[in-house]
Parts: structure tokens; C-alpha cells; sequence
């Protein structure tokens, strides 16, 4: 091919497409090894003829995509270029430059038509011998146009690799290919014939006894996803790989679910495969072919797959499909104005009845629609009618589908004014209007400098496969543009525990504008996965002109803020998913506005709440919480309240929902092999039943802390349960320590003894008297300081700060006591006992030494350490070095 000639068209292509695109030298190099690659596919004719047929699949779905844009850049520059626009000429410049873009990939697209065209000639022109000579230079060729066609259409030419039946609303894996006679003696106005749509683009005549078959489609994806499909590479085959085609047409185009435009790439990979049956096809034979029943009530319907043959190579979807082929006499269509819809850009899917303009109700003569009460359509954009009947969506019905239809303005409506109809008239009403579509589907757009507020009543004229005709009117009326003003973010993140989640109150004032005229909104955010639908019937939005939310406003001006207020579903709502929807605007009589976007997204909590800390030195350097556990009844198990350790646990402002655990089974059991050590009491913030055996074991136990915040998650598996429960950790990290208080209080003397070598002694407390020589206070020989730093007596039996752990000393069996020198000499020099002594009118406890009879000679005075023996109320017997003296060797 001449290759000057293709370059020009790339290069026409990448102006079109693309703004200052450039390559560096590897990608050069990149391009060189890609056209080695396609040429080495290119081996044989066959190779090569496959290859030019995809090339032509792919240029003819670009030539439609090119004719389309171009048909909109054309409206689009009337539109600027009419007489009521108000179009700056910047405005109409751009819309002529995208006009004049659009013609040159149409004759762009068009040059590469030709010429793989002309390749397409010289290779099946080619003899034999003269395709082996030029073989080469073929397969380079084919290469370089397979570029330029990627590049120009942005579609693949690769090879299919697999072909997927989908399901879709309005697809199953069902094929009705029915057909449907109209009946011999049928009359129109007396006449045998009709012609539906007269003077409308796409008309057509019926006529009495004609034959008419219905086409049905099947949803399929290709992969890769951006690969061509065209029909001719087809085909419906039964499992032994025998093809009905011969009995029906097969058309294959790019998946547009036209209610919802825009909603997907070019490139997604699904096709709508459309099957439809030959009017000359042997009707009677091609339904033996559906139907292995041996009877005529019994149905064994045959099951086929889609297959698509390309190079040699068929790739084939599962065998789920089903086909079914008859006449049936029908009845005339029904519900066609209950099962037709309208969708617009800044409305929801809706009936025709729904929107006729009188609530659904049924018009008088004298009735003149309620203009609140039209479907709102964006100005200039696109909105859709999609025609149906009760049996295009329900196929159980023994009444006819909708065969064709069209949309005109019904001008001559009865409930129009003249000054309505002049201000119809003025309007600019594009697409599918006035156009006869046996799709049934019809995209319109209403414009015009005056084209707001302005109600326009729609007819829908049906005809079905019986020749009935039947209309209905659905009134639009077009508002601001669907531009989204606005986005405000709602977050929803509970502060403190949610005791029903499922109907948590959320309120939360964001910044906000309205516009100007609004008199109401429509809010929905709509989540169908989740079952997610914010509506104005569970949603308030109330408007405020400052962020406190104190002074409420109708005035759009000074409205700067909204409070979204709705009880909202927490367990519902996907943890962090953001959930999107639009606020419309109305004026008075119902035109839409504006719109802005919404969105509400579940943020789970991470605070923990700060009253929770612990005490002053309750968690020691290395982490360690050492707890100090109260006999319970038995005195076999002990319980310790958390409060002695943390802040916030008590009081009128006590913080609730705080849970204390530990994941350590030698503490909280495994259920199994290790035992129950320890049960926490959440409700009371205490840890209960520990084993007394825990109690100075010198061990460490893991444990954290926790605030719940109740079951506010969306769900998730534990052990193969449901739940749903939400909690934060306390940033500090620590272990457990089981202690005995005895052990660890500090104990000191009253008053330092006095001590001499082999002179017996009195070690007595202090002692307190008046200037006159009366005792005015007298205390025992020592006391105690508990690790909470409290000062206890240990041998006062009303002080429970010591009797809570163990009895007074110098009572029932506390009375050992030992002196312990020279390293682990007991009582060599005195026998210590406790003894009582008065002074003035108090009695309190000293400790007698006795001297021994052994007589040793000193060289020095003597370190002495007084060791308490002590039971505490678990049973366990401590030996403790309480308190030290210096025993003197001499005066």
C-alpha cells in the first residue's frame, strides 16, 4: 500500500484524539519489536485474511461511533449558530473546531476503509505463486494498517480468547424467537393495509396476514475486553457443534444500556448478540431443531452456546442457552404506559403513567396538567423513553410486545395554550423524535434559550404485532443543566458507645449553598448492594446560615450551611464505603434547579475516651500493673477492683462500656487443657474469682484494655460467626502481676529502737505528752505504708486497709516474729515477742527482746533485721525483712 498515504492517516488521527503526544527512543524501539510480532502472525493467507476481516469489524464500529459524534457536534453548532443563542464566539468556535474534528476522523476512518479495502483486493487476487513472492511485503503491510486501525479506533484486533453468556436486567439466557402472524381480515380505516408512522423517518407499512418475527438478544463478554465482535464471526451451535444460522440473522453490537448513557467505556467487552428469525426460514423444521421432546406436550428444549470463529479458532460460551420457537395468537399489547419508563440525568427511572402529567391519574376534558407534576429533563441533555409492554417485560403474558414505536410533541394537546404552543415552538427538541424505532428506544433532548419551565407534553405512539395502535402523552419539562454544583461529605463516626445500632441518630452540619428560587429538594442516595436508600422520607436537611445551627434559613442567599438528620442503620452501612447520591433543587412550580452531590460515608471511631488514665506510678517502667486481689468469700479466690489502678472508673462521671481482658490462657483458660485462673467483670470493672495461687507467683499475665463502642460494624467472621462488634484499644500496653499487700507494704518504726548487747529492752512506739508530763498520744512500735501509698496499722483489728488482707499481728496466730544476724543467724543474741505496754491511758503493741544465755565477745556493734512472719487470709505464709536496728555493743 502506499505508505506515505497511511502515515497521513495516523498522523490525521492522532490530531483528532490526541494533544502533544511525543515518544521517547524506547518506545520507538517498542513500536518496531510490536510490528515484528504482528508480521510473524501473518504466515499464511488465511492468517492474513482473518486479520483484514477484524481490521473491517473494527472500522465499521468506530464509523458508527464517528457518525454518531459527529451528528452531535453538528446540533450542537446550530444550537450556538441560532438566532436565540447566546453563544459567545469563543463558544462557537469550540463548537465548530469539535465539529471540524469529528468530520476529519469521519474521512480519517474513512481512508482506512479504502485502503484495507484495496489490501483486502490484492490478497484475493493473489495466485499462489504470486502470494508467495509477495508474501512479505503483504504481511508488513497488514501489520502497519493493524496499527493504524488500533490507534485510530482505540479497538483491539486480537484474538478472541473467550466468549461468556452474562445475565443483565432485560437479558437471560432464553431465546423467544417467536413469530407472529397479523390476521387475514385485518382493516384499517377500512383498508388492508397501514403504514405506521406516515411521513416519520423509519416508517413502515403492515398489512393483513404478514408475518412478523420477534427478535431476541443475548448479553455476552469477550475477552479480551477491547476485541471486535462482529457478527459474520457468529454463530449459535448445539453441543455437537451443528449452527442454526441458517435460520436466523445474528447482529452483534457494543453493549449501551441506553436508560443510563455513559455509564460504560467502549471498551468493556460485552456485546448485545440479537437472534432473529428468517422470514423465509422453515419455521416447522428450525423448531424440531429447538426440541428433543418425542411428544408435542413433552419439551425437552436443546441447550446452545454462542461461538465465535475467527482464524481458524472457535471459542465457545457454557451451553446455557435456550431457545424456543412458535406462533402464538395473540391479544393486543397491555400496560404499555405502566411499562414504558423515562430516564433523565437528574431524575429517577419513572411510568410513563407515573409522569402523564395529571399524578397518574386519568385527564377530564376540561383538566389542565399540573405543572409540579412533569419529569424534570436536564436543558440540552439527552433523557430516554423506552417503550414496553406487559410482555416485553413479562414473559408469561399471552398478550402482544410492543413492535414499533415513535415520539412526536403532541402540540395539538387540549391542555395547551397558545402561549403554551408559542413557547413550544421556540424550543429546540433534538434526537429521536419523529423517528420510527422497532428498538423501542428513543433519546431526546429538549433546549432553548427560553427552554426552562417550559412544559412539553410527549406522545408515544405503539403499534404491536397484532396492527393495534394505541398513544399515551407523558409531560417533561427541562430545568437547569445536570452540572453538579456542589459536593458536601457527611461523616458518620459515633464518640461514644451506640446502644442501638441499627437505628443510631446522626446528625452533622457541613458547609452549603442552595439557589437561588428553591422552594424544595429531593435527596437520594441509593446503594442497591446494601440495601442503602437516604431518602427524603428518612433524611432531613435543614438549612442555617451559620455553623452552630442556631439560625435557621428559607433565604437562599444567606444559607451557608446544612444539617443532614437521619437514623441510620450502622450495621448496614459498609465500614469506610463512601455512599453517593444527588440533593435537587425545585422552584415553586417544580423546575428543577440545580443538583448537588451528596456523600455519606461510616468512619469507625478511633479515640479512646481521655478521662480513662492510669494512677500515678499504677504501671511501673517495665509495663507491669501489679494488682493486689481482696479475699473473696471461700478465701480460696480473690477480686480486685480496677479503679484502685485507673482513672474515670468511678464517681458520678464514671466512664461506662470500658472492658478490661487478656488473651493469656495460663490467666483466662483455653477451655480445654489450661484452667479458668481469672474472670473478668465488665460491669463492675473488677477481675474476679483469681486463684490464690497466682498471688506472688512473680509471673506476668497479658492484658488491655478496651472501650466498646458498641455493634456498630458492618459484618464480619470470628470463629465463624456473625458480628459486628466495634472496639478501641488503650494505647498503653501492659501485663498483670498478681500480688500479696502484706508483702509489699513498707514498714517503719515509730520511733528508731535503742538496742544493747545482752540488756533485755522494750522496743515500744512513740510516745507523746503534754507540757505538764500527761500522755497525750502513744502508738504502736511500728505501722505500714500499702503500695497505694496509704498508711495502714497493722495491729489495729479495725483497720481494714491490713485486716482486708490478713488479721491484726499480735493476735490469734500472728505472733511469731524473728531477728535474724550474721547473715542467717536467728535470735542469737534476743527472743523477740510482741508485748503490750500503757502509757497514760493507751495500751499499744511492742515487741519485747529477750536476751539469750550464750555470750559471744563483739568486736563491733551488730546489723540486725526483723523479720514478720505473717499469715495472710488465703492461707499463704510470708516470711518478710520488714525492719532493720543496730544492736550496740556497749553504752
Amino acid at each position: 500500500m502506499n505508505k506515505k498515504f497511511l502515515s497521513a492517516i495516523l498522523f490525521g488521527a492522532l490530531m483528532v484524539t490526541s494533544t502533544g503526544t511525543f515518544v521517547s527512543c524506547k518506545d520507538y524501539d517498542d513500536d518496531i519489536d510490536n510490528l515484528q510480532e504482528q508480521i510473524n502472525k501473518l504466515a499464511t493467507k488465511e492468517d492474513m485474511t482473518s486479520q483484514i476481516a477484524t481490521l473491517q469489524a473494527a472500522l465499521d464500529a468506530a464509523k458508527a461511533e464517528a457518525a454518531a459524534a459527529k451528528a452531535s457536534a453538528e446540533q450542537a453548532v446550530a444550537k450556538a449558530n441560532s438566532a436565540e443563542a447566546t453563544a459567545t464566539e469563543a463558544e462557537k468556535a469550540a463548537a465548530q473546531a469539535a465539529l471540524d474534528a469529528a468530520n476529519a476522523k469521519a474521512e480519517a476512518i474513512k481512508a482506512a476503509q479504502d485502503e484495507v479495502a484495496k489490501v483486502k483486493a490484492e490478497l484475493e487476487t493473489a495466485i499462489d505463486s504470486k502470494f508467495e513472492a509477495e508474501k512479505e511485503a503483504l504481511a508488513k503491510t497488514i501489520s502497519e494498517l493493524t496499527e493504524t486501525v488500533t490507534k485510530l479506533t482505540g479497538l483491539t484486533t486480537d484474538m478472541i480468547t473467550s466468549i461468556d453468556l452474562q445475565t443483565a436486567e432485560g437479558f437471560t439466557t432464553k431465546l423467544d424467537l417467536n413469530y407472529y402472524q397479523i390476521k387475514e381480515d385485518a382493516k384499517w380505516d377500512g383498508k388492508s393495509s397501514k403504514t405506521f408512522g406516515k411521513d416519520l423517518e423509519g416508517s413502515f407499512t403492515v398489512s393483513a396476514g404478514e408475518i412478523f418475527a420477534n427478535p431476541a438478544s443475548l448479553l455476552v463478554s469477550v475477552a479480551p475486553a477491547n476485541a471486535a465482535l462482529p457478527a459474520e464471526i457468529l454463530s449459535i451451535v448445539d453441543s455437537e457443534g451443528t449452527s442454526i444460522n441458517d435460520y436466523i440473522n445474528l447482529t452483534s453490537t457494543s453493549y449501551t444500556d441506553k436508560l443510563y448513557k455513559g455509564t460504560r467505556a467502549a471498551s468493556n467487552g460485552l456485546y448485545t448478540v440479537t437472534a432473529e428469525l428468517k422470514k423465509d426460514a422453515d419455521k416447522k423444521a428450525f423448531a424440531k431443531l429447538l426440541d428433543n421432546g418425542k411428544t408435542e406436550n413433552e419439551k425437552k428444549y436443546v441447550s446452545f452456546a454462542v461461538a465465535a470463529t475467527k482464524e481458524n479458532r472457535t471459542v465457545t460460551s457454557t451451553y446455557d442457552v435456550t431457545i424456543q420457537s412458535s406462533t402464538t395468537t395473540l391479544t393486543k399489547a397491555e400496560d404499555i404506559d405502566t411499562k414504558s419508563t423515562i430516564k433523565s440525568s437528574i431524575e429517577e427511572e419513572g411510568t410513563l403513567k407515573e409522569w402523564n402529567g395529571y399524578n397518574g391519574e386519568e385527564p377530564s376534558n376540561t383538566a389542565t396538567p399540573n405543572t409540579e407534576d412533569c419529569y424534570p429533563v436536564a436543558d440540552g441533555e439527552e433523557f430516554t423513553i423506552k417503550v414496553a409492554s406487559k410482555a416485553d417485560v413479562d414473559a408469561t403474558a399471552t398478550s402482544s410486545k410492543v413492535l414499533a414505536s415513535y415520539v412526536v410533541v403532541d402540540i395539538d394537546n387540549k391542555a395547551l395554550s397558545t402561549t403554551d404552543k408559542a413557547a413550544i415552538n421556540s424550543l429546540t427538541i433534538t434526537g429521536d423524535v419523529k423517528k420510527v424505532s422497532k428498538e423501542n428506544v428513543f433519546n431526546i433532548a429538549i433546549g432553548g434559550t427560553y427552554a426552562k419551565g417550559v412544559v412539553v407534553p410527549l406522545k408515544v405512539v405503539t403499534i404491536d404485532y397484532t396492527g393495534n395502535e394505541t398513544s399515551c402523552v407523558v409531560w417533561v419539562k427541562a430545568g437547569g443543566n445536570s452540572e453538579i454544583t456542589q459536593t458536601v461529605a457527611y461523616t458518620i463516626t459515633p464518640n461514644t458507645y451506640v446502644a442501638t445500632p441499627k437505628t443510631y441518630s446522626f446528625a452533622q452540619i457541613k458547609g452549603f449553598t442552595v439557589p437561588a428560587g428553591y422552594n424544595s429538594y429531593k435527596l437520594s442516595i441509593v446503594d442497591e448492594d446494601d440495601e442503602i436508600n437516604f431518602n427524603n422520607d428518612n433524611v432531613t436537611l435543614t438549612f442555617y446560615e451559620d455553623a452552630k445551627g442556631e439560625k435557621v434559613s428559607t433565604d437562599a442567599a444567606k444559607i451557608a450551611y446544612a444539617k443532614f438528620d437521619s437514623k441510620v442503620n450502622l450495621q448496614q452501612l459498609v465500614d469506610n464505603k463512601v455512599y453517593e447520591g444527588t440533593v435537587k433543587f425545585f422552584d415553586e412550580e417544580g423546575t428543577f434547579l440545580s443538583q448537588s452531590t451528596i456523600k455519606v460515608q461510616k468512619v469507625l471511631p478511633t479515640a479512646f475516651p481521655s478521662a480513662f488514665t492510669a494512677k500515678t506510678n499504677a504501671i511501673d517502667a517495665n509495663g507491669v500493673l501489679t494488682i493486689y486481689p481482696e479475699p473473696e468469700t471461700d478465701a480460696k479466690t480473690g477480686v480486685f477492683a480496677f479503679s484502685k489502678a485507673f482513672n474515670g472508673l468511678d464517681g458520678e462521671k464514671a466512664l461506662e462500656n470500658i472492658v478490661f481482658s487478656s488473651s493469656d490462657v495460663n490467666l483466662v483458660g483455653d477451655g480445654d487443657e489450661k484452667p479458668e485462673n481469672a474472670k473478668f467483670n465488665n460491669t463492675l470493672y473488677t477481675i474476679n474469682s483469681i486463684n490464690a495461687d497466682l498471688i506472688n507467683d512473680g509471673k506476668t499475665y497479658g492484658a488491655k484494655v478496651a472501650y466498646d463502642y458498641g455493634d456498630i460494624r458492618s459484618a464480619y467472621k470470628v470463629d465463624n460467626k456473625t458480628v459486628y462488634n466495634h472496639s478501641v484499644d488503650w494505647g498503653t500496653t501492659f501485663s498483670i502481676k498478681f500480688g500479696c499487700l502484706t508483702v509489699d507494704s513498707k514498714y517503719k518504726w515509730a520511733q528508731e529502737p535503742v538496742v544493747y548487747y545482752r540488756e533485755d529492752v522494750v522496743i515500744k512506739g512513740k510516745v507523746t505528752k503534754a507540757s505538764n508530763g500527761n500522755v497525750t498520744a502513744f502508738t504502736n512500735v511500728f505501722t505500714a505504708v500499702d503500695p497505694y501509698n496509704k498508711e495502714v496499722d497493722p495491729f489495729d483489728a479495725s483497720d481494714e486497709g491490713w485486716t482486708t488482707w490478713a488479721e491484726a499481728l499480735n493476735q490469734g496466730t500472728q505472733k511469731e516474729i524473728k531477728l535474724i544476724t550474721n547473715g542467717d543467724r536467728v535470735n542469737e543474741f534476743f527472743t523477740p515477742s510482741y508485748t503490750t505496754v500503757t502509757e497514760g491511758s493507751y495500751t499499744k503493741t511492742a515487741i519485747q527482746l529477750t536476751k539469750t544465755s550464750a555470750e559471744v565477745v563483739l568486736t563491733g556493734d551488730v546489723e540486725t533485721k526483723v523479720v514478720l512472719v505473717i499469715t495472710d487470709k488465703f492461707g499463704h505464709k510470708h516470711e518478710m525483712e520488714a525492719l532493720t536496728f543496730t544492736m550496740k555493743k556497749s553504752h
